[in-house]
């Protein structure tokens, strides 16, 4: 369904129906691509993505003009947007081969984030590997909008695959803390705890955690525990909460107020506050 603009698209509507007009064939009035540009551009302002695709398809099969770089953008921008990922994938493969523009990395981005709305991982992964056939360095942002495609729609195993994928076609740099934190924060939101240690484990054997560690990156790393905290909670896992505390403390990593709150609501959901707040409460 369109994301509806009122006032952008009662001037849409305007410009459409003097397009019918013209395309009716009045003597002298053709539209040409800048017509059709222009066209194209209100749709995707008033959020109008089926209007704004039928209209650059028709500018491209029927009239065989070719779209400049920002109508082919304002078309993927405007499909992303509405959730259509499929549609956008397609008019930006469509924007390389034919119109021969190169996309930036924030309209990858952009339609990364369209997938990870709908939890579409396989999605995900080809908008991936289309970024480094045309060379386009994923950033980290990139990485965790398409791991969280996975976690969002419960497919915390398909995103465990895409950090190994990730690792194995090294995009860039490869994953790092944050991309890793994405996935214990999606796992938080799915109520999936296991997963999320699961992850942290990972991270760990990367030995990404300690290289955060060992250059001071205390913020990122207090960050990442504390949001395996927050997963624990619901469950009232106080014994998974001591063992992350043991962890942190052998780390020489100093809990903040997040870290106290999350692990005494750990303790208050277990049902026996009084035991398990006594062993926590000595590492806090």
């Amino acid at each position: 369904m369109s994301t509806l603009l009122p006032q952008s698209w009662h001037y849409a509507q305007s410009a459409l129906k003097l397009f019918d007009e013209m395309s009716k064939g009045k003597p002298g009035i053709i539209p040409n691509e800048h017509t059709f540009a222009t066209i194209v551009a209100l749709c995707a302002k008033a959020g109008k993505w089926e209007e704004a695709l039928l209209l650059m398809k028709e500018m491209t099969l029927i009239r065989r003009f070719v779209p400049k770089s920002h109508t082919y953008l304002q078309v993927v921008r405007v499909c992303s947007r509405a959730g259509q990922s499929e549609q956008a994938f397609e008019v930006l493969k469509e924007m390389c081969n034919v119109g021969n523009v190169k996309p930036n990395i924030q309209i990858y981005t952009t339609l990364l984030k369209s997938c990870a709305d709908k939890g579409k991982c396989e999605l995900a992964m080809e908008v991936l590997e289309n970024m480094k056939v045309l060379t386009i360095e994923p950033d980290m942002i990139a990485y965790s909008t398409a791991v969280s495609a996975c976690i969002l729609n419960g497919e915390s195993l398909q995103a465990a695959k895409m950090l190994e994928r990730i690792k194995q076609y090294n995009y860039g740099t490869g994953p790092d803390i944050f991309v890793y934190r994405a996935a214990i924060h999606s796992c938080t939101k799915h109520g999936d705890w296991e997963e999320a240690m699961r992850f942290l484990e990972a991270l760990k054997r990367d030995g990404i955690l300690f290289e955060a560690l060992k250059n001071d990156r205390i913020g990122p790393a207090l960050a990442v525990y504390n949001t395996v905290l927050s997963s624990l909670v619901k469950y009232g896992r106080w014994e998974q909460t001591l063992k992350i505390l043991v962890e942190m403390n052998n780390s020489g990593l100093k809990p903040n107020n997040l870290t106290v709150r999350y692990a005494r609501l750990a303790c208050e959901k277990s049902g026996m506050f009084s035991h398990s707040w006594a062993k926590v409460k000595v590492l806090l």
